[in-house]
This record gives structure tokens, C-alpha cells and sequence, in this order.
């Protein structure tokens, strides 16, 4: 991730969205959140800052030009153990 370590994104450092463009990403203080997938669902599981955290940061993304996506994966944002979670901006 271009020398951005997991830390910094939970610190609310710039995040590498798309090659050449960046969103700042903002985590509140001790945000937990846990994605797990089950047959045919997804369940996102969060603790009050984990949610406040994924709604500003779902915000941000929103500003965004289609095609723009934020990873979250328990390497960079998630519990350990949850499953990868990948939010795609589509249309306009």
C-alpha cells in the first residue's frame, strides 16, 4: 500500500483508493469492526466508533468518482478473522 502501514489507516492517515488519487479515511478511537460471510449474506459487526468510523468514511467515498472502492480486510482495517470487504462508488 505504497508504504502506509495498517496503523496509519486506523490513525486516519491518506489511503490509497485508485492509482493517483487518494480519500483521507478517518477512524474514531478503539472502532471494532468485524465482516463475516454466511451462505448468502454479509454481516457487519461494530462496536459505536467502528460504525461512526464506516459511516464518515462511507460519506467520503460517496464524494468520490465511480469506480472509486475502499478495502477493508483483517490486514488493514477489520477484527482478525473477519472476511474481506470491499465497498465499490457505481453510477453517478
Amino acid at each position: 500500500m505504497n508504504g502506509i502501514s495498517p496503523r496509519d489507516i486506523r490513525r486516519g492517515k491518506i489511503y490509497r483508493v485508485l492509482e493517483g488519487e487518494r480519500m483521507r479515511i478517518e477512524w474514531e478511537s478503539g472502532a471494532e469492526i468485524r465482516v463475516t460471510a454466511e451462505k448468502i449474506s454479509a454481516v457487519i459487526s461494530a462496536n459505536k466508533a467502528g460504525l461512526l468510523s464506516l459511516a464518515r468514511q462511507l460519506a467520503a467515498l460517496a464524494e468520490e468518482s465511480p469506480g472509486s472502492h475502499i478495502h477493508y480486510d483483517a490486514f488493514n482495517a477489520l477484527e482478525e478473522g473477519s472476511a474481506e470487504l470491499i465497498v465499490e462508488k457505481t453510477g453517478a
